[in-house]
């Protein structure tokens, strides 16, 4: 029995990691089932092994796991367990989640009123400025609440960084805005804005979206912790995106703030301050963990991470 969980709610599992890791095991199933048959002499189609299994999601009930087919789960939306229990499929469609739809399907209901609760973090900010574009972010960005000479603001104190990273800190800027008025920024607030400004608000499905290409290759080479010079070489690969790469590693926005005020016209100088930041604070600071990050904000420096690694 496999379980995914995450810390903060069933939301913030990822499809993509989950059909992924569903994969993985599948395979390795099924590779193990061929060698058990080729070892007894017995002939098995590779397109027939998965005729030998079935398999089986479930979620938490009380103390157990109801469990239910995969196939049950495609078909129906909700289902009644032996407890008499009404438990959710939608989650657990997350294990056959098709990776390489880029947008929300037919099927995609877009979030409910209780997930549309919740609070956005630093990482889903960043990833949905990234969807929005510059060119509709203003009026995004006012239909927050905040005013024009708020976002003029924010351009004039981080120019000369990219576009993306201008609109991270707005989005930043507007969170903490809403906090310091003893308000509670939700994603609903951002499906409202969107929906302002005639932009899908399936939008917000994407922040929760993970490129998972990477995991592929997820070898013992890339799981060494890179050194300070590497760190530093790589700042010189990397690009002009050290606002959204310091958030999907996990820095906090005033560890960032600080690195930016630190570094106001070294972009190379930046991007090795939050580097190590990130080395000496995250617990998972390993050279396939800093390409995953690379990856998700398009930055350069994946070729050079694979080279070193190889060396090491």
């Amino acid at each position: 029995m496999v379980y995914l969980t995450n810390q903060v709610s069933l939301l913030s599992i990822s499809p993509d990691v989950a059909a992924s890791v569903q994969e993985c095991l599948t395979k390795n199933l099924e590779y193990c089932l061929l060698f058990h048959y080729n070892s007894f002499g017995r002939k098995i189609k590779s397109t027939n092994v998965s005729e030998l299994y079935n398999m089986e999601v479930g979620i938490p009930c009380g103390k157990d796991v109801c469990f239910i087919s995969l196939q049950a789960v495609m078909r129906q939306d909700k289902w009644i367990c032996g407890k008499y229990n009404t438990h959710q499929t939608r989650y657990l469609r997350n294990w056959v989640f098709n990776k390489s739809q880029k947008n929300c399907g037919p099927e995609c209901k877009g979030l409910n009123d209780n997930e549309l609760k919740t609070e956005p973090s630093d990482k889903h900010l960043v990833r949905l400025g990234s969807h929005i574009g510059i060119k509709s972010f203003d009026e995004f960005f006012i239909n927050l609440g905040m005013e024009r000479k708020d976002w003029d603001s924010t351009e004039h104190t981080y120019a000369g960084h990219s576009s993306d990273g201008i609109m991270s800190m707005a989005l930043k800027q507007w969170k903490k805005f809403k906090l310091l008025k003893l308000e509670e920024p939700t994603l609903r607030d951002l499906a409202i804005a969107l929906e302002a400004v005639n932009l899908n608000t399936h939008l917000i499905c994407q922040v929760f979206r993970e490129k998972t290409k990477l995991l592929e290759i997820a070898n013992l080479d890339l799981q060494i912790i890179p050194t300070d010079k590497h760190l530093q070489e790589l700042s010189n690969h990397i690009g002009n995106c050290p606002m959204q790469l310091g958030m999907e590693l996990g820095l906090s926005f005033e560890e960032i703030e600080q690195s930016l005020f630190s570094f106001p016209k070294d972009l190379p100088g930046l991007v090795e301050n939050i580097l190590t930041k990130w080395k000496e604070s995250s617990k998972v600071n390993t050279i396939h963990r800093l390409m995953m990050a690379l990856e998700q904000v398009n930055a350069g420096g994946l070729q050079y991470l694979l080279d070193i690694s190889k060396r090491l």
